[in-house]
């Protein structure tokens, strides 16, 4: 039976990388399987096969003759061993390569910085992926702090879904990923996109992915001037600990718990010291608290934590502190809320 994961009403799967799957990564991921390279390379990766089609018979068994189906079976290489559920006439299969090298065309003609950082695939070969890190220098420098970017390129090969390709915070490393950035493509609102249909004419659809990768980079570099911006606005002791309080008592709250009061002075020691930090400004804020709820685990496992953190609550009050602190209204509600909690507390 296949594990699952609760978390606020949404039930992640396990990581489903199966007999016939890989993940091949720079850095060892949760699960602890992925296969760590410090360069990969499409050749020596696990998504090396080539994808073929086979049509599929019924052998009768009155008089020996075949009787052909009106679909086919998709087979990988390697193993000659069926990839999914059969498909029709007029699936286009996409091969493996030519997803890999679409991304690493567009992106050297875009004339970026970039590593390959994660490729696989998971259950059981219908599912593959390929995560590019973008690290651009100045264009994914803030201060002194680093912000990794992810090209995710997603694809099917049992006639489930189409080719996606999407800017992520998400480096997908396996079906929870897959399926965290698959949900991301489907409600992002913002940011650049693209899907690829599997048909006939895929490969003509995929060079035209290609040229759309510089829009890509172009709306992560606003992202990060609005980071920037955030490290230009001044914030006092005073004023970043009425923020963080709040912000971190829940809305409901009438008054300041126990709990929250610990969680406030863990982020605001990381807003004064942590990693980048100097407790000067706005940026140093939102460091802290995306700080705390990456990795503050609160005695929990490590798939536990990274549920929350990137599932969870903790992703979601990741992207609510952004909002609160690019937003003027949003930042001074918080910051009248905590003296008010204070004052009752």
């Amino acid at each position: 039976m296949q594990q699952q994961t609760t978390t606020n009403s949404i039930t992640i799967m396990a990581h489903q990388i199966e007999n016939r799957d890989a993940q091949m990564g720079t850095f060892q991921a949760w699960h602890g399987l992925t296969d760590v390279q410090q360069e990969i390379t499409f050749e020596k990766s696990p998504l090396n096969w080539e994808l073929e089609r086979r049509p599929l018979f019924l052998n009768t068994s009155l008089d020996g003759t075949s009787v052909k189906f009106h679909q086919d079976a998709i087979v990988s290489s390697d193993d000659g061993l069926p990839i999914g559920n059969a498909v029709s006439g007029s699936y286009g299969i996409i091969q493996n390569k030519d997803l890999f090298d679409t991304l690493i065309s567009g992106l050297e003609d875009c004339n970026v910085k970039f590593k390959v950082a994660s490729i696989g695939s998971v259950c059981d070969r219908t599912k593959v992926f390929i995560s590019i890190e973008l690290n651009e220098g100045k264009t994914f420098m803030v201060g002194n702090r680093q912000f990794d970017f992810y090209l995710n390129a997603l694809s099917t090969h049992d006639g489930s879904g189409k080719a996606m390709f999407l800017d992520s915070s998400i480096c997908t490393v396996c079906a929870n990923t897959f399926s965290f950035n698959v949900n991301a493509f489907n409600n992002k609102t913002q940011g650049i996109k693209f899907a690829v249909k599997h048909t006939k004419n895929s490969g003509l659809a995929l060079v035209n992915v290609a040229s759309g990768i510089e829009d890509l980079i172009s709306n992560r570099a606003l992202f990060c001037a609005e980071l920037a911006e955030l490290g230009h606005k001044s914030v006092n002791d005073s004023i970043a600990e009425q923020f963080l309080t709040g912000f971190i008592a829940p809305e409901t709250a009438q008054d300041f718990s126990t709990r929250s009061r610990n969680n406030v002075e863990e982020v605001f020691n990381l807003f004064k010291t942590g990693a980048g930090n100097s407790g000067e400004n706005r940026l140093d804020l939102f460091s802290a608290l995306t700080d705390f709820y990456t990795h503050s685990n609160s005695g929990r496992g490590m798939q536990a934590q990274f549920v929350s953190s990137e599932f969870g609550s903790g992703s979601k009050m990741k992207t609510r502190a952004f909002s609160a602190l690019t937003s003027p209204g949003e930042f001074e509600r918080m910051v009248r809320r905590g003296s008010e909690l204070a004052l009752i507390s």
